[in-house]
């Protein structure tokens, strides 16, 4: 029998193809884990408003990126961006579970008209619901168009990667953070944590009890609506616009100060609040303990505040990279400050650790 040192397993490459942002990232998992690579592009304004563009982009970019970082292998987990999907809350009458592909797929087509034979659907059970003496459960849809889902494969199989699984982006950010929920006390999994992930053109309401998602909702209202209005207002280009705003411009101050005052942030504000008052009347006996705020917008203090100030709860800044160290032998410069909370990077961990997921 031959012994030797056991062969590190690295996760596949995430490929987080956000809408500011293709991000890419590769560990080596474990309870505490390492970093193999990194690398990210944005995603320039016109490719932003052409479909046919971004793909072009992201087919010339993606070669780039895989051959000036040390990533490992051709193996790779793509996400379906939020902007290019649905979430809806259905609610159905109770069913075997082996029948509730069927049901769900009925009610969408009933209620919303939606043609669910073209459509890439996962379903993830929530609360039940009575109805007089009638049982019914709520469930969370997630869908995608196949041919939104095959065109990203098609172009990384051109690519010559692998691809080995895609995911859509909320089930990723509850796995970013699932050694979270594992630590807590049983009491404390009872309650509930809102992930709010702040994007560039969407924005996403994540209720999960213990690491179970129970309620979702995208809400189509990002940093990219910010970042054109102040282009608009300024005078300037949508990239000045959106380099004021990461650099924190004196003059972008003068339109997040009041948030509150904002139609953006007020649509994101009723729908928190519509969110909450949805998950009270579902679960009165769990209450939300906190909000966990994620997402590239997550760094904007003002509307963060402004947020958790609107439902009166506490808040956190979330940082999938909390516990990542670097492997050895990775000594690049990275495009970011491991020493700094770094919300926006929650999907691509949750992609690099999403390999074996259903």
């Amino acid at each position: 029998m031959a012994f030797g040192k056991p062969k590190t397993r690295t996760s596949p490459i995430g490929i987080d193809f956000g809408a500011d942002t293709v991000k890419l990232l590769q560990i080596i998992p474990g309870d505490s884990a390492q970093l193999v690579a990194l690398a990210a592009q944005t995603i320039p304004e016109e490719a932003r408003q052409d479909a046919n563009l971004r793909m072009a982009f992201l087919a010339d970019v993606l070669p780039t990126l895989l051959r000036s970082h040390a990533f490992r292998g051709r193996r790779v987990v793509l996400s379906i961006p939020s902007f290019q999907a649905m979430v809806h809350n259905v609610v159905v009458p109770e069913t075997d579970s082996a029948d509730l592909d069927a049901v769900v797929r009925m009610a969408l087509h009933e209620r919303l008209e939606i043609d669910a034979d073209k459509m890439i659907l996962r379903n993830f059970p929530g609360a039940q619901v009575m109805r007089g003496e009638e049982a019914y459960r709520e469930v969370i849809v997630f869908g995608a168009r196949r041919s939104v889902a095959t065109r990203y494969a098609d172009m990384a199989n051109r690519l010559k990667l692998e691809v080995v699984g895609m995911h859509g982006e909320a089930p990723c950010v509850l796995k970013a953070f699932e050694h979270l929920d594992s630590a807590r006390t049983a009491e404390d999994r009872s309650r509930a944590v809102v992930y709010i992930d702040l994007g560039a053109a969407s924005s996403k309401l994540i209720v999960a009890q213990g690491g179970t998602m129970v309620l979702a909702k995208t809400i189509h209202a990002g940093g990219d609506t910010f970042t054109r209005r102040l282009a608009g207002e300024q005078s300037i280009n949508f990239e000045e616009a959106r380099l004021a705003r990461i650099n924190g411009d004196p003059s972008v101050a003068t339109l997040e100060a009041p948030a509150a005052s904002c139609d953006i942030t007020q649509c994101l504000i009723d729908e928190l609040r519509m969110t909450v008052r949805h998950y009270e009347a579902r679960y009165p006996e769990q209450p939300i303990e906190k909000l966990v705020f994620i997402g590239g917008e997550a760094n904007r203090r003002g509307l963060v505040t402004d947020l958790a100030r609107s439902v009166r709860l506490a808040a956190q800044m979330g940082d999938p990279f909390a516990r990542l160290s670097r492997a050895g032998g990775v000594s690049e410069s990275l495009p970011v400050d491991l020493s700094q909370p770094q919300p926006g990077w929650t999907v691509p961990l949750g992609l690099c650790l999403s390999e074996d997921a259903a």
